[in-house]
């Protein structure tokens, strides 16, 4: 079975100033979980 689910990341309080976010939060972001039946072999040729 493969299955995608999705978070919505509420962005933090904190010391963060960026162009185009709330000044003093840190911004908003989606969070993926990627399920699998196989199993992913993530190093290789170690």
């Amino acid at each position: 079975m493969t299955a995608v689910n999705t978070l919505n990341i509420k962005g933090k309080k904190g010391r963060v100033l960026s162009r185009g976010a709330k000044a003093g939060y840190s911004p908003t972001w989606k969070k993926a979980i990627v399920t699998t039946n196989k199993p992913l072999e993530l190093f290789e040729g170690i």
